[in-house]
């Protein structure tokens, strides 16, 4: 979401020309956890791979191969769920400067209590989503 925000603040910084002090302090509020935004951006990315694959590759436009993309796209989707409604709870910011931010975001330690199973689901998935991109969905398949 902090892409969309930035968008945003570029386009009124670009056009409006309002005081920039003003939208310094509106640019640091810590997000808020809606539930209901972070399941269309979850939908959203779960979109993406099906989309993107089944239309540049028709061979993969098989029930195995829908299969396979879909269930990499809905781990991808769930990740990013998870990383929405846990990105409320942090309150240890690694920096944005940081080489491993991403990875330092994956410390559940760094969250409130609330946050917590939302990082350990990001964490599940991506150790689930290489073993189900490299082979291992095949087992559910047939």
């Amino acid at each position: 979401m902090s892409i969309w925000r930035g968008l945003r603040e570029t386009w009124r910084v670009a056009w409006q020309r309002r005081c920039l002090d003003q939208m310094a302090v509106e640019f640091a509020e810590k997000p808020t956890d809606d539930v209901l935004m972070a399941f269309l951006y979850g939908l959203a990315v779960a979109a993406m791979p099906p989309a993107l694959f089944l239309s540049a590759i028709p061979a993969l436009r098989t029930l195995p191969g829908t299969v396979w993309v879909s269930g990499a796209g809905v781990l991808f989707g769930i990740t990013a769920y998870c990383h929405r409604r846990a990105a409320a709870y942090l309150k240890e910011d690694p920096g944005a400067w940081s080489m491993f931010r991403q990875w330092s975001l994956l410390n559940p330690e760094r969250y409130d209590p609330p946050g917590r199973p939302f990082v350990w689901a990001q964490i599940l998935c991506m150790v689930i989503l290489p073993i189900w991109w490299l082979g291992g969905g095949v087992a559910f398949i047939k």
